[in-house]
């Protein structure tokens, strides 16, 4: 019995690393792509700018998810799959050699990276029992099935099949088309060069979302706070594997995930229009990034436009030089952001009124996800997912999880 055991355990230990390998291969090939997508957007902003480049991958992620979509919509996904890697591999050498700070810039990616591979670690330490779904196996599994169908059936296909089809994936998939499904179509569009199915590629896909965490952070931090670039990086590093990021990855929100980065980034860029620090200039990075949210996640546009009209006014209160030339720069930030949806209008703007009629989610909801986060009631997670699913993960994933995390907010 020693001999077959022992060769059981090896053969899925290599099979848990080559995961893990991919994984890592996932998570780095999407920062250097996001990157090389944003850096364009990083070069139109000032060289006074501190880290203009540090925002280029969450410039690169709304480049990404606005042309991916839209591509997918109108049955042209396979000129963006060829487009955006050459895109992004001019851009990366671009940012490179334009870069006065090659030094910093290479920190700054390796940074990221390790970031990536501490993301990817539960994957590694826990497996696929607990990398599958973690506090929300019910939009997990909608994601997955989201990305899996857009990956092998085109847009046509799906809105003249899709609703009677005999698989319930496909189904699913074609009815959540107009349901903001910018999120799994950039999925749809990464996983067939790392992974054999969608699900495999989820946990390193989420991986990656949270390290994009890491460079919106740093590009406010630098330009708000004024804080130092190892300072910046160290406040940075620690929000993106910190709580808040992993507690929205462990509710498996997707959108929510993707848009950290891109919220933080928007109003950074309203703050440096509002101060005088950058004019005109900001106008196409700042309504990609806008574009961006409503594409992934339109309900938090709402948010992020509350905070950077706040900043706005309170600027143009105690800043009375130039009013005109500021809210001018937001209102055509504005107006070229919901050009920007207009191929996806309904699945964007019309998505986020169809939101905003239903008013906020129930009390209960944040309950109920909180509870199964930190297992003050475990009768709760009767509310979110079948028991037997649970169980079956329950044992190693919460121990792993709070000894290799953080457990206190920061950021």
């Amino acid at each position: 019995m020693v001999g077959p055991l022992s060769e059981l355990l090896a053969t899925r230990s290599c099979a848990h690393n080559r995961t893990w390998l991919r994984g890592a291969n996932c998570v780095g090939s999407g920062v250097l792509l996001f990157f090389g997508l944003g850096v364009p957007c990083s070069l139109l902003l000032p060289r006074k700018i501190p880290d203009r480049l540090a925002a280029a991958p969450v410039f690169g992620l709304a480049v990404f998810v606005i042309v991916t979509t839209v591509g997918y919509l109108y049955g042209a996904p396979n000129v963006a799959a060829v487009a955006l890697p050459v895109l992004a591999t001019a851009g990366l050498i671009a940012g490179f050699v334009l870069s006065s700070t090659r030094t910093w810039l290479a920190i700054l990616l390796a940074t990221g990276f390790a970031v990536g591979v501490v993301c990817l670690a539960p994957l590694w330490i826990g497996g696929w029992q607990f990398a599958l779904f973690q506090g929300n196996p019910t939009d997990q599994f909608n994601y997955i099935s989201m990305a899996s169908a857009y990956g092998s059936h085109t847009y046509a296909d799906l809105i003249a099949t899709g609703s009677s089809s005999d698989f319930t994936y496909l189904r699913l998939a074609a009815s959540q088309l107009h349901a903001r499904p910018a999120v799994a179509i950039a999925l749809a569009s990464l996983w067939p060069g790392f992974f054999a199915t969608a699900a495999e590629a989820s946990y390193p896909y989420l991986a990656l979302l949270q390290t994009l965490t890491l460079f919106g952070i740093l590009f406010a931090v630098r330009n708000i706070f004024g804080a130092g670039r190892a300072i910046g990086l160290l406040i940075a590093t620690a929000f993106a594997i910190g709580f808040f990021s992993q507690y929205v990855e462990d509710i498996n929100a997707w959108a929510e995930l993707s848009t950290l980065g891109l919220t933080t980034a928007c109003v950074t860029l309203v703050y440096l229009i509002s101060s005088g620090a950058v004019g005109a200039a900001a106008i196409v990075p700042l309504a990609l990034t806008a574009g961006g949210i409503l594409y992934l996640y339109p309900e938090a546009a709402p948010i992020c436009a509350a905070v950077s009209l706040a900043v706005l006014i309170g600027f143009l209160l105690l800043q009375p030089a130039e009013r005109a030339r500021r809210a001018r720069c937001i209102a055509a930030v504005a107006g070229a952001a919901l050009l920007v949806c207009l191929p996806a209008w309904n699945s964007t703007v019309m998505y986020l009124t169809r939101q905003l009629a239903l008013g906020p989610a129930p009390w209960e909801w944040f309950v109920a996800y909180n509870r199964f986060y930190s297992q003050r009631d475990k009768s709760s997670r009767g509310e979110i997912c079948s028991g037997a699913a649970t169980a079956a993960g329950e044992r190693g994933r919460w121990p792993v999880r709070r000894l290799f995390y953080f457990s206190a907010p920061v950021g």
